[in-house]
């Protein structure tokens, strides 16, 4: 792994609950962490007496040095919450900056499919890759789960593709 390729990224304790829906129950059990980062959710868990084992191959390398990744890779850091408030985010994938967008995005909820218009989105401007807040996901849910407007009713094909790529 090489360190300079990646984005060091990690959640917090609040973030991991409202993620998960994770209860006083659940925190109270065993819990791994795979792949997690630096997240502060460890530390956090720890100071409540609480059990977390993280494995994360970002780990071979020393606290100091994640560090230093995380201040190259992210212009400004405020508490792991790059996407919850103004400051520019990289993407994960290319390292390109990443721009607020409003944008229509293809949503599933309860086994239907719902176009959605003016979604706001993190949107990198090299690759266009695109970041939802798990906030703006939430709100999503709970506004299609509600009777809502709809703009237009659209036929859909499925298909399957089953293609051997030689």
């Amino acid at each position: 792994m090489k360190l300079d390729k990646v984005v060091p990224f990690g959640r917090s304790l609040d973030e991991y609950r409202n993620m998960f829906a994770l209860t006083d129950g659940d925190l109270d059990k065993d819990i791994i962490g795979v792949g997690d980062g630096p997240a502060s959710f460890n530390a956090e868990m720890s100071a409540l007496g609480r059990s977390v084992l993280s494995v994360d191959p970002l780990y071979v390398f020393g606290p100091d040095e994640i560090e230093k990744q995380f201040s190259r890779r992210c212009q400004s850091y405020h508490y792991h919450r790059i996407c919850t408030v103004a400051i520019t985010m990289l993407c994960e994938f290319c390292g390109g900056n990443t721009k607020a967008k409003s944008v229509k995005r293809q949503h599933w909820l309860n086994n239907k499919l719902y176009i959605v218009e003016n979604v706001q989105a993190e949107v990198c401007i090299e690759c266009g890759e695109r970041y939802f807040h798990a906030g703006t996901l939430d709100a999503l849910d709970e506004y299609l789960s509600k009777r809502h407007a709809i703009k237009e009713r659209l036929d859909v094909e499925v298909v399957s593709f089953n293609q051997v790529v030689a």
